[in-house]
């Protein structure tokens, strides 16, 4: 009926049908969890199974309903993954490599650097790294692509 590949299965579950006594009834038990959480089939227990699958059921119906949900993009938090995803993350910055520069040398501290051009301290790095293994001279204008 739902065609899942996998469900969610809880420690809770495994906790409560461990405490059932008799080995042939916690077979039937994992068998009826795995029944109803793949395929969407209910299966008919006697008392006290019934009372502990119920509680189970509505814990997989939550999960089920989230996981249909996010497929089409109806969950408020999937739509809004699914459309930052498309959109393809977040938007490149430009750094000047001779603006950069400049600021080292007024401020002589790469940190500092990296807070005033807003610019992150791993970004610094690489690009040091990056023109460093160019060469050193000072070009009229550098532009580098890259993300912030």
């Amino acid at each position: 009926m739902n065609d899942k590949d996998g469900f969610v299965m809880y420690r809770a579950y495994y906790d409560a049908v461990r405490l059932i006594p008799s080995p042939a009834d916690r077979l039937r038990m994992y068998e009826a969890i795995c029944a109803y959480g793949l395929d969407g089939e209910q299966t008919e227990l006697e008392y006290p199974l019934n009372a502990i699958f119920s509680q189970m059921r509505t814990t997989c119906d939550y999960a089920t309903r989230r996981y249909e949900q996010a497929q089409h993009g109806g969950a408020k938090g999937a739509r809004s993954r699914a459309r930052s995803g498309k959109v393809g993350g977040r938007p490149k910055a430009e750094i000047d490599r001779q603006k950069v520069e400049e600021a080292y040398s007024r401020l002589g501290n790469w940190n500092a650097v990296a807070k005033e051009l807003q610019i992150s301290d791993k970004t610094i790095r690489k690009y040091r790294q990056e023109w460093s293994q160019n060469g050193t001279e000072k070009t009229e204008k550098t532009t580098q692509s890259i993300y912030r």
